[in-house]
């Protein structure tokens, strides 16, 4: 390590995203548990205030000296932001589908896909994509979902890098989400219930085909 990158990390402004790394990393080695919800929660809460500190301070510095800055978060987290954002942009499209459907015949398509391709008993279906029962009533079937004129809204996403090993990332993804009845429904989101999803995965291949795998998920968050 050069002195340069020494003096780097020794300033405040480089620190906070070594702290939310060991908060990360604890989060990783311990906090997964079922019985555990409320102190997930409380340092899910922290790790984003301290994320926040870190992109205001990573502000600051941006017209100064970009170059620098990029180097020791490279450094610090074995990630260059780049890789980050590109990453961040596909594991959107492969996520958000599972949280962004408008009845249930679209749900059920979408559960399909997630079935076939991490397995009915993944951990992520039966988190987040429980079978949709279907009813008869006068003689005509309805599903769940339609009969409670249910539908979900993607609302956002916070992904975190854990870990590099060969070639493949894990990183730990928060997705935020509304179940709700009507499209105007989301004029008002503070009447709405606010759901989240932790997922943990891994992220490997070249850029222009990403996979992810070993998908871990966690309910009632």
């Amino acid at each position: 390590m050069s002195e340069q990158t020494k003096l780097l990390i020794e300033q405040p402004w480089v620190q906070i995203p070594v702290f939310v790394i060991m908060v990360i990393f604890a989060v990783y080695g311990g906090f997964f548990h079922r019985g555990e919800i409320t102190e997930l929660n409380d340092t899910l809460t922290t790790m984003r205030a301290d994320m926040d500190a870190m992109e205001d301070s990573i502000r600051t510095l941006n017209n100064e000296n970009q170059e620098t800055v990029d180097n020791v978060l490279a450094e610090v987290s074995g990630l260059h932001k780049d890789t980050v954002e590109s990453d961040t942009a596909f594991i959107v499209d492969y996520f958000k589908p599972a949280f962004h459907w408008t009845h249930g015949e679209e749900y059920d398509a979408v559960r399909q896909t997630y079935i076939d391709d991490l397995g009915e008993k993944s951990a992520f279906v039966t988190s987040y994509l429980i079978e949709n029962p279907k009813v008869l009533m006068d003689g005509v079937e309805y599903n769940l979902i339609d009969y409670n004129s249910m539908r979900s809204t993607y609302d956002g996403i916070e992904v975190y890098p854990l870990s590099v090993r060969d070639g493949a990332v894990e990183y730990m993804a928060i997705l935020t989400y509304y179940v709700h009845k009507e499209a105007s429904d989301l004029t008002d989101r503070d009447k709405l219930r606010e759901s989240r999803a932790v997922i943990r995965f891994s992220l490997a291949g070249p850029e222009d085909s990403r996979v992810i795998s070993n998908v871990e998920a966690w309910s009632g968050i």
